[in-house]
């Protein structure tokens, strides 16, 4: 899927959005990021309030419009996590990210918004697998592993 397409989908109709609210609102976050991954298949959707913790499986061609009205209709979680019913791969975003981690790992591969040390903290529990790391303030790629 293009990156205009997703973009689109993370938006409502006719919706007007500047480009750094997708950096601060996670939902819409996640639904731009979730188009990296193939979503062909059905993917469970985890948000963790505190001790509570909610789990929805969204069907294919669902998770978009689901996004958009959890962005809406529910406070913001404190970690959100994303993966297909299948495995394949996991996108995760934790309140206060600042580092983007791309890895591929064993075959799997993940999408990862952390604050950094608990990215830094995953990177070095890595032993076998490729590793990029993104820092949200800065241009400069560091990469590991």
């Amino acid at each position: 899927m293009s990156y205009k397409a997703a973009l689109l989908q993370a938006l409502e109709e006719r919706e007007r959005v500047r480009a750094s609210r997708f950096l601060e609102e996670p939902y819409r976050l996640v639904c731009l990021a979730v188009h990296t991954f193939s979503l062909e298949v059905p993917v469970v959707l985890n948000l963790v309030y505190g001790e509570d913790v909610r789990r929805y499986l969204a069907p294919v061609g669902n998770l978009s419009g689901y996004l958009l009205w959890a962005g809406r209709n529910l406070p913001p979680p404190h970690h959100m996590r994303l993966s297909p019913a299948v495995g394949g791969w996991t996108l995760e975003w934790k309140r206060g990210w600042e580092v983007v981690i791309e890895a591929q790992v064993r075959g799997k591969r993940y999408l990862l918004f952390y604050p950094e040390e608990d990215a830094r903290s995953w990177e070095a529990s890595v032993e076998d697998g490729e590793v990029r790391l993104f820092r949200l303030h800065e241009q400069s790629l560091v990469v590991g592993m």
